[in-house]
């Protein structure tokens, strides 16, 4: 294989530019917000932008017609970090096309050429729609779904960034390949997706005004959805992913019907990480006790204020800090500055399996800084409080009480550390109390996939953890 480009980067600045040129303004390509509540946790690139950036750099030095393309896109690629594209000659008119990041390929393309320079016509579409929302149907109403999109695309911008593909197809066919951004990211699967793969064939054919498309294949959440398509200057088909939505936790309202202990808690009580998940559910609980509360969120605002006017629709109160327990300094003079009776901790980054066969210690030291280095923070911070008492609650794992799961192992590892720290502070320290729980699999947006046999019953886990909490 030949390097074609040492240092490919797509910047963030672009993934809005591409949103303009295609229509396609899924959130999850630029709202951070948006994207850390899924595997990603931060914007993604774009599938089409990925394929256009490419075929551009590959098209530098060579001047051909594109024929054919198959692509897949195997991993998320992320804005600003540098990837490698790669070169293979299959033959003389068939080139693959690979992206990796370090040695992990996350891209891949072949492409069918003829050998030859056509003059295309210049056509002119109408600009893409401005900043919308897309449609969100659940997996069931995606089946046998049909329809069509009228053509629009920014070419006078393609052609400014992506000369050299703007001059090896035609417009009409570019026009239609941008448009299957839009298709995936607004319309189907909409809000919800993932372009996993797309196989089209470029054609002189430009009878058709729209891009028509039809769901041919659907059958469990976790295998693409087939699409198949036909438009001016190509047919062909695509492959998307339907993600998940984020977990939902229940209103205040509905716990409110289903607890079983109200018994109040006089106590101010500070909730690290309480805008989503076990956080969010501990939070809306404690408020339903009676408890002052104050909830931390690092980026999720929205999710906060949304927790917020719940509360005070319930009769409720809560304050809210924006905190990131990354910045040490941040955290240590929040903690100094502020009386807490009891502290919960469930501040966490998404739990991601390694790829590196032994031990994967950039991953152990992320899992650190979220599970450790904030345990440290805080305590060195509470222990010049002598004469004030501080329960807090460390939520461990469950995966460390299973000898045959061998997954996971840098995040139990740091779990193992986490608790070891809790307990020499606990003894060290007469003011400060840990409380360490291993806690079992519970609804959230990092076990929406495990086996639902496997997932507790959330709301008793925390139950009796708030009950834990109380006693001497």
């Amino acid at each position: 294989m030949k390097l074609i480009e040492k240092n490919l980067i797509f910047r963030k600045k672009e993934l809005l530019e591409f949103a303009s040129i295609s229509g396609d303004w899924n959130p999850i390509h630029f709202d951070n917000e948006f994207s850390r509540r899924y595997v990603s946790e931060e914007p993604i690139v774009h599938g089409i932008h990925i394929l256009i950036k490419s075929l551009n750099k590959y098209l530098n030095n060579k001047k051909c017609l594109i024929n054919q393309l198959q692509c897949n896109f195997l991993i998320p690629i992320m804005p600003d970090i540098s990837y490698q594209l790669y070169l293979e000659t299959k033959n003389d008119l068939s080139d693959n096309l690979y992206i990796y990041r370090e040695k992990n390929l996350v891209f891949n393309c072949n492409l069918i050429y003829l050998d030859c320079i056509v003059k295309f016509k210049n056509n002119h579409f109408p600009l893409p729609d401005p900043k919308s929302y897309p449609l969100s149907p659940t997996f069931s109403e995606l089946r046998n779904n049909t329809g069509e999109i009228e053509l629009k695309a920014n070419l006078s911008l393609i052609e400014s960034k992506y000369n050299n593909l703007y001059n090896s197809i035609s417009n009409y066919s570019l026009a239609s390949l941008i448009s299957t951004s839009k298709l995936v990211g607004m319309i189907c699967p909409g809000l919800n997706s993932i372009y996993s793969s797309l196989l089209i064939k470029f054609s002189e054919d430009n009878s058709l005004k729209n891009l028509n498309w039809e769901v041919n294949s659907i059958s469990k959440v976790f295998i693409p959805i087939g699409i198949s398509i036909k438009s001016a200057g190509l047919t062909g088909s695509i492959k998307a992913f339907y993600r998940d939505p984020p977990i939902k936790q229940k209103t205040i309202k509905q716990l409110n019907k289903l607890i079983r202990n109200k018994s109040i808690i006089e106590k101010n009580i500070l909730i690290i990480g309480g805008s989503r998940g076990i956080g969010e559910l501990t939070s809306k609980l404690l408020c339903i006790r009676k408890s002052k509360i104050t909830i931390t969120y690092s980026q999720g605002k929205k999710d906060m204020l949304s927790i917020l006017n719940e509360i005070n629709d319930f009769g409720l109160k809560a304050n809210y800090f924006q905190l990131d327990i990354l910045e040490s300094k941040k955290l240590k003079k929040f903690i100094s500055e502020n009386n807490f009776d009891e502290i919960y901790l469930f501040a966490s980054p998404r739990i991601k399996e390694s790829t590196k066969n032994i031990f994967d210690l950039q991953l152990f030291e992320k899992y650190n800084s979220y599970y450790v280095k904030p345990l440290i923070d805080i305590a060195n911070s509470l222990s010049e409080k002598v004469s004030f008492k501080t329960k807090l609650f460390y939520p461990s794992t469950i995966f460390l009480d299973e000898e045959k799961n061998n997954t996971f192992i840098e995040y139990k590892a740091s779990k193992l550390l986490g608790e070891n720290i809790c307990k020499n502070v606990t003894e060290k320290y007469p003011n400060i109390t840990f409380i360490s729980k291993r806690l079992p699999r519970l609804l959230t947006d990092q076990t929406i996939k495990a086996n639902k046999t496997l997932i507790h019953n959330s709301l008793e886990v925390i139950e009796n953890i708030l009950d834990l909490m109380q006693e001497n």
